[in-house]
């Protein structure tokens, strides 16, 4: 006999007309940061499937999401600040869906000068957040000197895999779509950022 847990139930306060909806599965080495400060243009929803995930939302305090936990955020104007791996010595992987508006970025990084004037509206105060999870790895910085980064709208219908590179200070986000690679890195320390699309085994 099957058994229904109930995880979440929440009400979003919008649902885009005409979702796009990408699932992913988000996979964090011990003391990963995670993405920097970012929106996604609607709801996500979200399960940690092994570790622990250190989230954080604007408005609220960094709290711990465990293994076999459910959590979501409203998307929109909000930012997303930390979802970071809370562990030092072991990998944390989730697994999220995310409906986006049609046509616009599911994932767009923040700017560093907004998130300047924004401060004043982070739950606790700068110096009582845990801007870096227990392996000591720092926050990477939101992107310099253009236009904020950006995950592409999903298509056809393909599962989408969002990874974060550490050690070389790159971020690496990609998108499967129809088989073809799309790769979004945003290469920090030589302010540069880089768009590649890999199409049908083509560079």
């Amino acid at each position: 006999m099957s058994e229904l847990t109930m995880l979440l139930d929440v009400t979003p306060p919008f649902l885009p007309p005409g979702a796009e909806v990408m699932t992913a599965t988000i996979d964090l080495a011990p003391g990963d940061p995670g993405t920097p400060p970012h929106r996604h243009s609607g709801p996500v929803f979200g399960y940690v499937l092994e570790g622990e995930l250190l989230f954080e939302l604007e408005g609220e305090d960094p709290r711990v999401i465990h293994a076999g936990e459910a959590f979501w955020e409203p998307g929109g104007d909000l930012i997303h600040y930390q979802a970071a791996n809370n562990l030092p010595d072991r990998p944390t992987r989730f697994v999220i869906v995310m409906l986006g508006v049609p046509g616009e970025p599911m994932l767009t990084l923040v700017a560093a000068a907004e998130l300047e004037t924004r401060r004043h509206r982070r739950g606790a105060s700068p110096s009582d957040h845990a801007t870096q999870p227990a392996g000591g790895t720092p926050e990477p910085e939101a992107p310099r000197g253009g236009a904020p980064a950006e995950l592409p709208a999903h298509r056809g219908g393909a599962t989408a895999v969002l990874g974060a590179q550490r050690g070389g200070a790159t971020a690496v986000l990609g998108a499967l779509r129809d088989g073809a690679t799309t790769v979004l890195g945003a290469q920090r320390d030589g302010a540069t950022t880089e768009l590649g699309a890999q199409r049908g085994g083509g560079n």
